[in-house]
């Protein structure tokens, strides 16, 4: 039964449209993925749906006394409230009302993402906070419909994996614009895809969605290269993951391997930039000994690895533990406190980083390309390549590269970074969470991209997908150490949720295996402190020094990447950079260390 329906819903924005006559229906048990390249108009559709916008044409449908819950992909609150305040503010509730039971909820779900102190003011949080306080006011809603935008950006691996189980096992109507396809895999039974003004509907999950569009793109003879070589891509990564090895599953992947192939043809593979200067020994970066430490803590010490050709690796640890700090040690804008590096003699580094830099509105897409990175870009088998060519291969029509900079969405302008940054042609790529505000599309020919690099991959992402399909070993951060781990993103994940069930059930276990002993001698293993007076003051207030230190580390960012900055004043920002990061990791510790205790005294 429809809760929802939209009948020929049209949304223009000035000369420009969105979408066209959208006609579709939302059933009590339809778990929904909406899909689409950046600009196409997802969260608008979704603003339409939730009531908070009106389309120009058509209309919307919903059941009588239908209750909405609503995730927007930047939460805002008012910012003198409390986390408590802020979740009983009716601000993203459509002002329904607050049960006792709903808070409770709330307020259990923040216990279970480590948040306990509700008296701290939302101006106070970092973006991840924010985003977990949301999630707790929007998950404990009696709603039938649960729209999600974006619900992973901002945090880490661990709560995506915690949200993905409480999605897949949530009973009522779910809609969800993600680019994470493993929550698209596992979570979806139905997929939306929004592109060029259509809306395509596909009765399955992600490699449903997959095999679905492969059909309908060959019955509609369509002859795009690029299109089947992502097809083929995708599902050839997800024939080897353990769903695929049932024979009606298996039967499935095959067929769409055949059709991705029929379309094939023999058109232009990715694009493969020149970037094979190495020495004779592949040699890019040596390094022995490598340690940076502040305060008397050292963030890493003791770490060794030569940085070769064709080696992909990617970096798993927790917030404030020194990443950004080690890549631009690796970069040499940051001198280490102890070690040596030694650099190939063609090294050349390729930084994407998270915030990217500015981009003059102003300039067309085009010129401002060929200024930057010239008309014409080398690639790996010797050929060349026009700029033009290469921007149509990462989704920029023609009309966007005649268009200003201004107009194009936050992830398009990521994108073109992007383009920028590959089209030096480095050979040493450090990507700092490169899929945050990237589409499923760019993601993918990234992916491919990579996959044909000639250089060295390291990359830090949340994004467990991207990360199994482009790094097949991974450098860990453990107890000061940076340690190599020979597998996966997931299994590592799969692997230390596993050892952190099985410590949590002896510590469930434990006090039944201590019954027979005396008393006397059970009650000192029980923890029963209390914070001090002064320990609840630091408490409060460490929160609120960790989010001015990421702001702080935020516009240190910004300015490292700023190109025009000399090499001494970049030195001074690197250093500040690598304290910044050090003082994060001490408060970070400190608060772990405080909230322990406040948990175990109840």
């Amino acid at each position: 039964m429809n809760i929802l329906s939209i009948d020929r819903v049209s949304k223009h924005i000035g000369d420009r449209s969105l979408f066209e006559n959208l006609t579709f229906g939302i059933a009590d048990d339809d778990r929904l993925g909406l899909i689409g390249p950046n600009g196409a108009g997802k969260t608008t559709l979704l603003r339409i749906l939730s009531g908070d916008s009106e389309p120009d044409d058509g209309r919307v449908a919903k059941s009588t006394q239908l209750q909405i819950a609503n995730l927007p992909q930047i939460p805002v609150f008012q910012p003198d409230l409390s986390i408590r305040q802020a979740l009983l503010s009716p601000i993203s509730i459509s002002n329904k009302r607050v049960t006792e039971d709903m808070e409770r909820e709330m307020v259990g779900i923040l216990r279970e993402l480590g948040m306990t102190d509700l008296d701290l003011r939302m101006d106070s949080l970092s973006g991840g906070m924010i985003k977990k306080v949301a999630l707790a006011q929007t998950l404990a809603l009696d709603a039938d419909l649960l729209i999600l935008d974006e619900p992973t950006n901002h945090l880490d691996a661990w709560t995506n994996l915690w949200l993905e189980d409480v999605l897949r096992a949530w009973k009522k109507a779910l809609l969800v614009i993600t680019h994470d396809r493993y929550f698209l895999e596992n979570v979806t039974n139905r997929i939306l895809e929004l592109e060029d003004g259509k809306l395509y509907q596909y009765e399955g999950n992600y490699s449903y969605y997959l095999e679905k569009k492969a059909e309908r793109e060959a019955s509609e003879a369509r002859t795009q290269a690029k299109q089947s070589r992502l097809l083929k891509s995708e599902l050839e990564w997800l024939r080897r993951q353990p769903k695929a090895r049932g024979t009606k599953q298996k039967a499935r992947v095959d067929r769409i391997e055949d059709l991705a192939a029929n379309q094939r043809g023999g058109q232009e593979r990715a694009f493969a930039f020149d970037s094979s200067g190495t020495d004779s020994k592949n040699r890019i970066l040596e390094v022995k000994g490598l340690g940076m430490s502040y305060g008397g803590r050292s963030l890493f010490s003791g770490f060794e690895h030569t940085f070769r050709s064709r080696e992909r690796l990617g970096i798993i640890g927790p917030n404030g533990c020194g990443k950004s700090t080690f890549f631009n040690i690796l970069m040499g804008k940051i001198e280490p406190e102890a070690g040596t590096l030694k650099k190939g003699l063609h090294t050349k580094f390729g930084y994407f980083d998270q915030t990217s830099r500015d981009l003059d509105p102003n300039a067309k897409v085009l010129e401002y390309v060929k200024k930057n990175a010239g008309e014409i870009v080398g690639r790996a088998d010797g050929s060349m390549t026009e700029a033009t060519r290469l921007l149509d291969y990462f989704g920029f029509s023609s009309r966007m590269q005649q268009g200003p900079i201004g107009k194009l969405s936050g992830g398009e302008r990521r994108r073109l970074h992007l383009i920028l940054m590959l089209m030096a042609s480095p050979n040493f790529l450090i990507l700092d969470e490169p899929t945050n505000d990237l589409d499923i599309q760019t993601l993918v020919l990234l992916e491919e991209f990579l996959s044909d690099f000639q250089g060295c991959v390291l990359v830090a992402s949340h994004d467990r997908y991207f990360l199994d399909r482009v790094a097949a070993s991974l450098l860990v951060y453990e107890n000061g150490k940076i340690e190599p781990y020979m597998g996966t993103a997931s299994e590592y994940l799969a692997e230390n949720r596993a050892h952190t069930s099985e410590s949590e059930n002896k510590k469930k276990s434990a006090p039944a295996r201590q019954e027979t002993k005396p008393e006397t001698d059970v009650a000192p293993k029980k923890s029963g402190r209390k914070l001090t007076p002064n320990e609840i003051k630091e408490y409060r207030e460490i929160e609120r020094q960790i989010e001015k230190l990421e702001t702080d580390k935020k516009s240190v960012e910004e300015s490292l990447s700023n190109p025009s900055s000399g090499h001494e004043e970049l030195k001074k920002l690197a250093e500040a950079h690598a304290a910044l990061e050090i003082s994060l990791a001490e408060k970070w510790k400190r608060w772990e260390e405080l909230s322990a205790i406040k948990d175990a005294a109840g």
